[in-house]
């Protein structure tokens, strides 16, 4: 469904002529991505209302969505699975707040969120097919999370003096975040090289492309009066300068704008 939608969008945008076909795959997945945590939003957000609770959506989005972007974790296959489940977990997490309402429960469920910051801090950030990291990133992804846990935890206890149901909810989020990073290690235990490499391979099809429509530019505007050989040592050495100062910038829109293509050849 989001797959489908996104490409009938991204179709219509080459077809006028907003779009160059050569970013086609980049774009069919990004919007299938913005419609995807879209739909998943804001069926967060209607469960939420029908059920009167929220102070759980806006600790979904404060606690759970920046720390699991950064944890990273289990990803389903297909746009629609992921929906579906999310919002199916969103609503069981929803009911189980009132299980705080039983002193043992609520002290079973604090040694949970214990376990899991302990969870967190050990096996995040994880890298799989859809969360690929460098290991720049995975040092700086690691620093992060452990500042946000040292701010969630000082957090949990203002809420607990200041406004308890912000407390359970933020609480409930970081063992869904660990439950969910857990079931993403399991999986890449369980899935061989081969597999993982054919799902690495489907992510990076996309940026290969563009790097492959870049040198093709390069080389023809830099053709005249050189050898191919010669050409090509420039844009190898070109393309090296791009990525170091995309590295350093953390910037990378150099590489998202047709338009814009000389600029980003360094001079």
């Amino acid at each position: 469904m989001f797959r489908k939608m996104s490409e009938a969008l991204t179709f219509q945008l080459v077809k006028n002529k907003i779009l160059n076909i050569e970013a086609y795959e980049i774009w069919a997945y990004s919007i299938e991505i913005i419609l995807l945590n879209g739909s998943i939003l804001l069926g967060c957000l209607l469960i939420s209302f029908m059920l009167g609770e929220m102070t759980h959506m806006l600790s979904f989005v404060l606690f759970f969505i920046p720390l699991r972007m950064l944890v990273g974790g289990y990803h389903c296959r297909k746009s629609e699975t992921c929906f579906f489940c999310t919002l199916l977990v969103y609503g069981a997490s929803t009911l189980s707040i009132r299980l705080y309402e039983m002193e043992i429960m609520e002290e079973a469920i604090w040694i949970l969120a214990v376990i899991s910051i302990l969870i967190i801090l050990i096996w995040s950030p994880l890298v799989n097919p859809n969360h690929l990291l460098e290991d720049y990133q995975i040092r700086r992804n690691k620093n992060i999370i452990y500042v946000m846990v040292v701010i969630d935890v000082a957090l949990y206890g203002i809420f607990c003096k200041t406004n308890i149901a912000m407390a359970h909810s933020e609480m409930m989020f970081i063992i869904l975040v660990a439950l969910t990073l857990l079931a993403g290690v399991m999986k890449n235990k369980r899935i061989g090289k081969n597999e993982f490499k054919g799902e690495l391979y489907k992510k990076l099809l996309p940026i290969q492309k563009y790097v492959k429509k870049l040198e093709n530019d390069f080389i023809k505007q830099n053709l005249k009066n050189k050898t191919d050989e010669q050409v090509k040592n420039e844009w190898t050495e070109e393309l090296e300068k791009i990525k170091a100062k995309a590295v350093k910038n953390q910037n990378f829109q150099e590489l998202q704008h047709d338009e814009k293509i000389d600029s980003k050849f360094i001079k």
